[in-house]
């Protein structure tokens, strides 16, 4: 009976590593490079790409972490999470969108997990269902929970992003845990009223959070009940709602990209379009304003509410390190300064007289 228990363990244990080695290959082979696909030869960083493992609901989950070279394990870092489109999966993600190089600048933690579903040559995510298996805001959010228990993140810094089917995954994962996030920026994916899922008819998000929607100029193949431009206009008066801001826009030209912000005391709503491009605008030049002109601006404070770090407070504190560099070298040349002044001087006076005496006798 015991050598009979042993022979099932032995099993199981062949068994669970066999899925594990398939789910691998069949990770390996949806490494197809699609719409993202002109990032890749741009010389992203992939040396600190891992592939992990999560077992959630019984199902066998993939995700991708990038660790930068700074990482020491030593202070709180924060987390950016990327999701992929449909098709894709988070290699692809994490590698041309760019993200990888911007995490080892930054020295951030950045995971792309994959979809639930599998999907042409890739996977997809279970968007606007918060019900029915497969359970995706589940499946991130105890993603979330490992990635803290492996690193240091700080939980006041954790930001999510995604790409067209992962644009929309980012939405419905803030509509059920906003107050995990410190902001998010869907890129190119569909609102939910497109698939008729009343946004005021459902649970509402349980704390205001920062969205920067970005959409190309020429998008037209987003599906659904309505047209692009009318899922836009809806997505950022929901978010403006939402958060209770100033329904007056302020418009930013820069090159080829066009920005509406709507800001408030409880967050900001920002909406981009991108001129002359259509489905593709995910790239690393996307990738790096939604980093540096919204992510690095917003902090989740213990309380539950958004910091605000306005360009005001940022200046300041860039004014201030200055100020400290400054009074650092002065005090360094001061102690040094003092250092010299009470050096013991040695008094040959009295040696030049005793050898003159020795002389004269």
């Amino acid at each position: 009976m015991k050598t009979s228990k042993n022979s099932t363990s032995a099993g199981t244990t062949i068994v669970l590593a066999l899925g594990i080695i398939l789910v691998v290959l069949a990770v390996m082979s949806h490494l197809h490079i699609d719409s993202m696909s002109p990032a890749i030869a741009c010389g992203q960083t992939t040396e600190s790409l891992y592939l992990k493992i999560l077992l959630y609901q019984g199902m066998i989950r993939t995700y991708w972490v990038y660790v930068p070279s700074s990482y020491d394990g030593s202070r709180q870092i924060p987390l950016v999470l990327g999701l992929h489109g449909a098709g894709e999966n988070g290699y692809v993600f994490a590698v041309a969108s760019g993200w990888t190089n911007l995490s080892e600048e930054n020295g951030f933690i950045l995971a792309c997990p994959s979809g639930s579903t599998p999907y042409s040559a890739g996977f997809r995510w279970n968007i606007y269902n918060w019900t029915d298996p497969p359970d995706d805001v589940g499946f991130l959010m105890t993603l979330i929970g490992q990635l803290k228990s492996d690193y240091p993140i700080d939980s006041s810094r954790i930001y999510m992003t995604g790409y067209s089917n992962g644009a929309s995954m980012t939405n419905t994962f803030a509509f059920k845990y906003a107050d995990v996030l410190a902001a998010a920026a869907p890129v190119s994916g569909r609102w939910m009223t497109a698939l008729g899922v009343d946004p005021y008819s459902i649970s509402q998000p349980n704390a205001s959070l920062p969205v920067y929607i970005w959409r190309g100029e020429l998008e037209t193949s987003q599906n659904g009940f309505e047209t692009r431009e009318v899922q836009d206009q809806l997505q950022k008066q929901y978010w403006i709602d939402w958060n209770k801001l100033d329904k007056a826009a302020t418009y930013v030209t820069a090159g080829i990209y066009k920005t509406e912000i709507y800001s408030g005391s409880q967050g900001e709503v920002r909406f981009t379009e991108v001129e002359g491009r259509s489905h593709n605008t995910y790239d690393p030049d996307t990738t790096a304003k939604i980093w540096k002109d919204f992510f690095t601006r917003f902090r989740r404070e213990a309380n539950g509410r958004v910091r605000v770090i306005s360009s005001a407070d940022m200046t300041l504190w860039m004014y201030l390190a200055i100020l400290l560099a400054i009074f650092a070298v002065i005090g360094v040349g001061v102690a040094v300064a003092i250092r010299k002044s009470h050096k013991p001087k040695l008094d040959t006076s009295h040696l030049e007289m005793t050898i003159i005496c020795q002389y004269k006798s």
